[in-house]
């Protein structure tokens, strides 16, 4: 069973973590296979959300690499 998520839900969600970030998120298989699509995420970390990138884009099950993060806050900048 699928539930939707309402924008505010989405923003009220992240917003709980200290650590906002913005990343391009690369489709190298499945249905989405070939596009990029942006998101946001808020982690505990800057450290945090690196090494959640780092192991996504590593994983070879996974069907998409991240290829730039943003930190929200600093504007630093980490490409995988």
């Amino acid at each position: 069973m699928s539930k939707e998520v309402s924008v505010k839900e989405l923003f009220e969600s992240i917003a709980f973590y200290p650590c906002k970030v913005k990343f391009e998120k690369y489709f190298v298989s499945g249905l989405l296979e070939g596009m990029t699509i942006t998101e946001r995420m808020g982690f505990v970390s800057w450290d945090d959300a690196c090494d959640w990138a780092g192991r996504a884009t590593m994983n070879p099950d996974c069907e998409f690499i991240i290829t730039e993060m943003t930190n929200m806050k600093t504007g630093e900048k980490e490409r995988f």
